[in-house]
């Protein structure tokens, strides 16, 4: 897959063909130690996925922010401008109860069901 990205940087001209032919040096060095090597490839894969993890808490935060703010936040306001209530609070105001307690209907049968 690195080699893949290093030939895709060098198509898009992000580096130059020395800088890939040292790129790809670097991959086929660690290749070579990792097939032979129990304890390099070990210390490579924890260290891969302390930075995947840290990777994905960062991101995962950010795109819950993304998401949030222009998605959740302005469907909020859209439809309080047009009086949805899709919770049916309004319903409930002038109770003095206070609770949001619907009861279940009775089951019928399953052929009844749709």
């Amino acid at each position: 897959m690195l080699s893949i990205v290093v030939g895709v940087l060098i198509w898009k001209s992000f580096i130059t063909w020395p800088t890939g032919y040292l790129a790809w040096g670097l991959i086929a060095l660690l290749l070579i130690v990792g097939l032979f090597s129990d304890s390099v490839s070990g210390a490579v894969y924890r260290g891969a996925m302390a930075v995947g993890y840290r990777f994905g808490q960062v991101f995962g935060a950010v795109f819950l922010f993304v998401i949030f703010s222009f998605v959740i936040i302005p469907l909020g306001f859209c439809l309080r401008l047009l009086g949805k209530d899709l919770l049916h609070f309004n319903v409930y105001k002038n109770i003095v109860n206070k609770s949001y307690w619907i009861t279940s209907k009775k089951p019928g049968s399953l052929d009844q069901m749709h």
